[in-house]
């Protein structure tokens, strides 16, 4: 069925990118993510944890992993709620964008 199909794709795709932008898209007839390249005017943010080292030195590996579980949940919930597009995680860093 593809109401089905199409309300699936919906949820998967919702996991990686904000309501919003997959709404927008639909609404623009974009319905099909194609590979390409096009001029945008974006914000991107950068975050990473002060004195991460000395924390990561100072811990237990399992308590780490629970940090940054916790500290990354949080980050992203407030990043989504703002209609940002998480990019990607690196250490302990999040890179997001708008537009």
């Amino acid at each position: 069925d593809q109401v089905e199909a199409l309300s699936n794709a919906m949820v998967s795709f919702t996991k990686y990118i904000p309501k919003e932008v997959v709404k927008d898209m639909l609404a623009a007839g974009r319905g099909v993510a194609e590979l390409g390249m096009e001029p945008a005017h974006l914000c991107v943010m950068f975050s990473d944890i002060a004195k991460f080292t000395s924390i990561c030195e100072s811990v237990t590996p399992k308590d780490l992993s629970y940090l940054l579980n916790a500290y990354f949940s949080r980050c992203v919930g407030i990043l989504v709620r703002h209609n940002a597009t998480v990019d990607k995680f690196i250490g302990d860093a999040i890179m997001a964008f708008w537009g």
